[in-house]
């Protein structure tokens, strides 16, 4: 391979590669724990290696834990703790300076395997090195490794003089089609002292919402502030139950193509569009079907993107979900 001091354009063996290799990081980032103590020993000799680099005495201990919430609490405490005369033994209380510690502090941390696509992370950086050949100085390849060694054993980890905090990686993770986290079932994300989150297509709820769904109320929904959790919430009580449960207001109607009534119903900033299928079913009845539209009728692209704005009437609520606008959705049923 070609040694080069700099990269301006890829190759197209280089580009064929890039896929491969992002998707080797990926399953790094993603391969769940427990650290095993040879991965542990890799990372306390990478870390010399940054402390080193940082004109730094090496940290005379690493402290492991099994979650970033300890480690949150735990590193800017010990590091105040250790701040202090030799002699103060108070306990370690969790008080109004405790608390103030760890919201000024805890987000001083490096992110381990959870950071390995940021463009200074070692996914890129070996890339350049490994694939496309980027010339670099013995040193900076030696820190690059241990960059590497870093991302490939640990979580999240906080550097202090002296001492190391380093959380253990996940335990256990689960993902929806799109890579999202994602369970209906029990925690996204978990780790081994029992501390996880939970998420639904990538939004992140509180635990009964998945484990307990039975327990959510009207009034749990409408008092939630973040309007994407709402919207789960609201889709886990079960759509059409919320709307009959909280007396949804019908702002605008008329029928579609085969003749089927529709309506548009709100609440507050959820828009809801009620659908009648327009096939019977066995027993001679039709289906009535929910769904939520953008509070401004955008409508709904391809890859997450939205539309531009449209008025709000039941047509356009109907054509978002396709990703079309009321007249491009008109046209193509025939509607008038």
């Amino acid at each position: 391979m070609r040694k080069r001091d700099r990269i301006e354009k890829l190759s197209k063996r280089e580009a064929a590669a890039m896929a491969g290799w992002a998707q080797t990081w990926i399953e790094n980032g993603l391969r769940p724990g427990p650290t095993t103590q040879e991965e542990r020993e890799r990372f306390e000799r990478a870390v010399r290696v940054w402390y080193e680099a940082a004109g730094l005495a090496p940290p005379r201990r690493v402290v492991w834990v099994q979650s970033p919430l300890v480690g949150a609490f735990a590193a800017p405490i010990a590091a105040a703790r250790l701040a202090t005369p030799v002699g103060d033994k108070r306990p370690v209380t969790l008080g109004e300076d405790e608390l103030r510690l760890v919201r000024d502090g805890w987000h001083r941390r490096l992110g381990g395997h959870m950071w390995v696509g940021w463009w200074w992370g070692p996914a890129c950086q070996t890339f350049l090195r490994d694939v496309c050949g980027l010339r670099l100085s013995d040193d900076l390849s030696r820190r690059l490794d241990a960059h590497v060694d870093v991302c490939e054993t640990a979580g999240w980890w906080w550097p202090y003089r002296g001492f190391v905090i380093a959380c253990e990686r996940h335990t256990s993770i689960s993902r929806d089609e799109q890579g999202r986290l994602h369970s209906l079932t029990g925690p996204s994300i978990a780790w081994a002292d029992g501390w996880a989150l939970h998420h639904i297509h990538g939004v992140r709820v509180p635990a009964y919402v998945v484990e307990h769904p039975e327990q959510i109320t009207v009034g749990a929904i409408e008092s939630e502030t973040n309007a994407e959790v709402r919207r789960v919430m609201a889709e886990q009580y079960g759509l059409a139950r919320y709307v009959r449960d909280a007396a949804f207001q019908v702002i605008d109607q008329d029928t579609d193509s085969a003749g089927q009534p529709r309506r548009l119903l709100s609440r507050g900033d959820m828009l809801v569009v009620e659908l009648v299928n327009s096939t019977v079913d066995a027993d001679g009845t039709r289906r009535v079907y929910h769904v939520p539209v953008h509070p401004e009728c955008r409508p709904l692209l391809e890859g997450g993107e939205l539309g531009l704005p449209q008025p709000l009437s039941a047509r356009n609520a109907t054509a978002s979900t396709y990703g079309m606008t009321g007249d491009e959705y008109a046209r193509l049923t025939l509607e008038t």
